[in-house]
């Protein structure tokens, strides 16, 4: 069977669509995910210290966490890397 560039360049086009799709469809729901997390915590963290916390208190401690991970995961694969794995 033969198909003709016309309807090589449309099935391109319609499979790109299909993909984009699903990418900001997946997009659109981690970043729910990760809303609803950082909701969460920060409630958690309001309650914690004793409910009405000013804001900038919150995001400092929401920032500080942030900070940890990144030093953690960037430790974790630097020990990766120098272990000869």
């Amino acid at each position: 069977m033969r198909i003709t560039k016309r309807q090589l360049k449309n099935l391109i086009k319609e499979t790109i669509g299909t993909n984009e799709s699903r990418l900001i469809k997946e997009s659109s729901a981690t970043e729910s995910a990760l809303f609803e997390a950082i909701d969460n915590y920060i409630i958690m963290l309001d309650e914690e210290l004793g409910y009405e916390v000013p804001e900038d208190r919150l995001k400092d401690a929401l920032l500080a966490q942030v900070d940890n991970y990144f030093k953690t995961v960037s430790q974790e694969n630097a020990d990766y890397w120098h272990s000869g794995k």
